[in-house]
C-alpha cells in the first residue's frame, strides 16, 4: 500500500518495486496482503582476542519507505549463526528457507494495533543482497577467484601468471558478448543435478543450494552484484592503489605517489554537506577509508582532486565509472539512464586492461558489467545495497557484552528492543501519560539527529537558531525578493540563518558554527523544469501577501542566494559514449543576488575550490537523499 500511494514517474525506477522481478510477482486484488523481502546473510568478526564471528540472516521489508526499512527496529533477524569458522550454508540456510516457504505459502495471521479485523499477510523474497564470497556459500557456487566465479554468467574466466611468479583468475572483456552468456535459474538447477550425479563441479555449480527452493525467488536475477563491495570496496580502492601503491604504479604512466600531498591538500579545502558523516579524509590515509568515503571520492570530488593531475586518457577513464555509478545511484534513475550507464560501463571495463594491464582484470570490474541488468530487475543501486545490513550487523555487535554466551545476548537484545518500540508506540497512541513520559518516549523512537526548532513557519518549514526582521536585509536583497515575488509583504516577514524542510537542514553562508561543512550550496530547478541553477544561501525569509489578511502562519517561504555563473565546460569529453562527468559542474562565484522559493530547491550540492586566486570552482551533485550516509 505504501508503494501504491508513492507518486511514480513513467519511465523511472525509483524504488525496488519498480524493477521488472516486483513487477513479474503480478501481485492481484486478494484478501491475502502481501509483502516482499530482501535477505542479508553475511559474517562479522565480534572479538579482537580469537577467531569468533556471526553470521546473522537478515531481512529488509521492501513496502516500507526506504528511510524506514533500513532502521535496525524494522528489520528482521531470522537466524544467527555464532562461531568460530563459517557455517555450512546447507545448514545454516535450511530452517531460515523452511521459515521463509511457510511464510509464501500459509503467512502469518497479523492483528493490527487497535484494529478488530485481522488478516493474513504472506511474504515473498524478491532479492538477496550480500558480497561476493558470500553470494558463491549461498548459491552454492565456486568462489569469485575460481573457474566460472561469476554467479550472473557463464564467462569461466582466464588463469594467468603474475610478475611475481603466482596465478590470478581474469575475467577479459568479450568484444561479442561483453556481459557474458547469462545465467538462468532453469539451467542452474540443470547443472546442480548433474555436479550431484558427476559428483563433479558443473559450470562453476557445485550442487543444488536451499535458496533455489523458493518458489518466488530467481536466485540468478535476484541475485544483486552488492555496489559497495563490487565498485566501492572493489574498483573505486583498486583504482587508488594503482594510482599510489609502489608495487602497482612504479613507472607506469597512473604514477601518482610524488603529488599524493597535492592531493591530499586539495582534499582537506574540500566542504560536504551534513549527510556526508564521513568528512575527506587524506590519500594517505587511505587505509582506514569506509566505504561510504570511496563512494563521496568516486561521486563527488575524486574527478576535481585528480583534474591536472592523473594524465588525462586515465582521468576520463574514470569519469567512465563515476558518471555510471552516478547514474544508477540517482533517487530515479530513467530506463535511458540505465542504458546509458551500461554504456559507460562497458567502454570502462573494455579499456581497462589497456590502461592498468590484464592482470587487474578481476572479478569486481567483470561485476562492474552486471549493473545496469541489476537496476532493471531490483530498481536504483541504493535501493538493495548492503549499506542497510551492515549498519544493522554493527548494530547487532553493539547487542551483547561479555564472551558468555553472546548469541543468547543477541537475541534476547534484539527481542527487547523491539518490543520496547511497541510499547512505546502503544503508551503514546493512548495519550493518558504526561508530558514529560510522552518527550522521553518520543525521542527514545527518533531516529537521527534532533534540532531545537526556534520556530515553526508554516508548510513544512520550520526556523533554527536565532530569528530577525526583514529590516536587517539589505538593499540588494529586498531588491531580489521583490523581484521574485512582487506580491511580498515584507513588514512581518521573519528571516533565518537555519531552517529544517522535509527532515533536511540548510544552513547560510554566515553560519559561522559548521567546521568542514557545506549545507548552504544549493542546487536550483526553475519553472521550466529543465533548466538549473547553483548559488549560495545566504539568508531564508517567510512571509505573507500584500492582500492576505487572515493568515496565522507565513504562506511563502523563500532563500536569498548569491548566484553562480555556470560554466558551459565539460569534464568528460569521451566521444564513443557520451560521458560529460554530468555530475561536476564548473561554475564562479558571484555576487549577484536572487531569491528563490524553497519548492525549487533540488538539494544540496558538494562544494570545492582548492586556491583563494582560482576563480573557478567545482559543484558536484548528490544522487539521492535516500542512504543514510551520502
Amino acid at each position: 500500500k505504501q508503494h501504491m500511494r508513492r507518486p511514480k514517474k513513467p519511465g523511472c525506477l525509483a524504488d525496488i518495486c519498480d524493477g521488472q522481478l516486483y513487477k513479474d510477482l503480478a501481485f492481484g486484488e486478494s484478501d491475502v496482503f502481501r509483502i516482499t523481502l530482501v535477505l542479508n546473510a553475511d559474517g562479522a568478526p565480534v572479538f579482537r582476542s580469537t577467531s569468533s564471528s556471526m553470521w546473522p540472516a537478515l531481512l529488509m521489508i521492501n513496502e516500507l519507505p526506504f528511510s524506514q526499512r533500513r532502521q535496525p527496529k524494522n528489520m528482521i533477524l531470522a537466524g544467527l549463526w555464532f562461531s568460530t569458522e563459517k557455517p555450512p550454508m546447507q545448514t545454516f540456510l535450511e530452517p531460515v528457507v523452511e521459515m521463509l516457504l511457510k511464510l509464501e505459502e500459509t503467512g502469518i495471521e497479523v492483528h493490527p494495533h487497535g484494529e478488530q479485523v485481522a488478516f493474513q499477510l504472506t511474504a515473498h523474497v524478491l532479492g538477496c543482497s550480500v558480497d561476493l564470497p558470500a553470494r558463491a556459500m549461498l548459491q552454492n557456487c565456486v568462489q569469485f577467484n575460481g573457474y566460472y566465479g561469476c554467479c550472473a554468467c557463464e564467462q569461466p574466466g582466464v588463469s594467468i601468471q603474475t610478475d611475481g611468479g603466482g596465478h590470478v583468475l581474469i575475467y577479459p572483456y568479450n568484444l561479442e558478448c561483453p556481459a557474458g552468456p547469462a545465467r538462468s535459474q532453469k539451467l542452474c538447477q540443470e547443472y546442480a543435478k548433474q555436479a550431484i550425479e558427476q559428483h563433479s563441479v558443473v559450470k562453476g555449480v557445485k550442487g543444488p543450494s536451499w535458496i533455489s527452493c523458493l518458489t518466488s525467488f530467481d536466485f540468478i536475477k535476484g541475485m544483486s552484484p552488492d555496489y559497495m563491495h563490487c565498485a566501492l570496496l572493489g574498483v573505486a580502492k583498486h583504482l587508488l592503489t594503482l594510482w599510489t601503491e609502489a608495487s602497482r604504479c612504479r613507472g607506469t604512466y597512473h604514477d601518482l605517489r610524488q603529488d599524493v600531498s597535492l592531493l591530499d591538500e586539495r582534499i582537506n579545502r574540500i566542504e560536504v554537506p551534513s549527510e556526508i558523516r564521513h568528512k575527506p579524509h587524506s590519500i594517505s590515509d587511505m587505509k582506514h577509508w569506509k566505504a561510504s568515503e570511496y563512494r563521496s571520492w568516486t561521486l563527488y570530488y575524486g574527478i576535481p582532486v585528480l583534474k591536472g593531475i592523473l594524465k588525462e586518457e586515465y582521468l576520463q577513464h574514470f569519469i567512465l565509472f563515476s558518471e555510471a555509478l552516478w547514474l544508477l545511484l540517482q533517487t530515479a534513475p530513467s530506463l535511458e539512464d540505465v542504458a546509458m550507464a551500461e554504456r559507460l560501463l562497458q567502454h570502462f571495463c573494455l579499456k581497462f586492461a589497456a590502461f592498468y594491464g590484464e592482470r587487474y582484470c578481476t572479478a569486481n570490474v567483470h561485476h562492474l558489467l552486471h549493473f545496469a541488468d541489476a537496476v532493471r530487475n531490483l530498481g536504483p543501486l541504493w535501493a538493495h545495497s548492503t549499506f542497510p545490513f551492515e549498519n544493522m550487523i554493527g548494530w547487532l555487535g553493539d547487542m551483547f557484552h561479555g564472551t558468555r554466551d553472546p548469541h543468547k545476548q543477541i537475541v534476547k537484545a534484539v527481542t527487547e528492543r523491539q518490543r520496547l518500540s511497541t510499547v512505546a508506540e502503544s503508551v503514546l497512541d493512548n495519550g493518558d501519560e504526561n508530558e514529560h513520559t510522552k518527550r522521553f518516549l518520543t525521542q527514545m523512537l527518533s531516529t537521527g539527529h534532533r534540532y531545537k526548532v526556534t520556530a515553526d513557519m508554516g508548510c513544512g518549514h520550520s526556523a533554527l537558531g536565532k530569528l530577525s526582521k526583514s529590516d536587517q536585509l539589505s538593499d540588494n536583497e529586498v531588491a531580489a525578493v521583490y523581484d521574485s515575488f512582487p506580491f511580498a509583504n515584507l513588514s512581518g516577514a521573519i528571516v533565518c540563518s537555519r531552517v529544517l524542510l522535509a527532515g533536511i537542514v540548510y544552513s547560510s553562508a554566515d553560519y559561522v558554527r559548521a567546521v568542514r561543512t557545506n549545507d548552504y550550496t544549493l542546487a536550483f530547478q526553475t519553472g521550466d523544469q529543465k533548466s538549473k541553477s547553483f548559488g549560495f544561501a545566504k539568508k531564508y525569509i517567510s512571509f505573507c501577501r500584500v492582500d492576505c489578511s487572515s493568515c496565522t502562519q507565513f504562506c511563502h517561504h523563500a532563500v536569498i542566494v548569491a548566484s553562480h555563473q555556470l560554466h558551459d565546460i565539460q569534464l568528460g569529453c569521451d566521444s564513443i559514449t557520451g560521458a560529460t562527468a554530468r555530475q561536476i559542474h564548473v561554475i564562479t562565484p558571484t555576487n549577484s543576488i536572487k531569491a528563490y522559493h524553497t519548492k525549487e530547491i533540488m538539494s544540496k550540492c558538494v562544494y570545492m575550490k582548492f586556491t583563494e586566486e582560482q576563480d573557478m570552482a567545482f559543484i558536484a551533485e548528490i544522487p539521492n537523499f535516500e542512504e543514510k550516509d551520502l
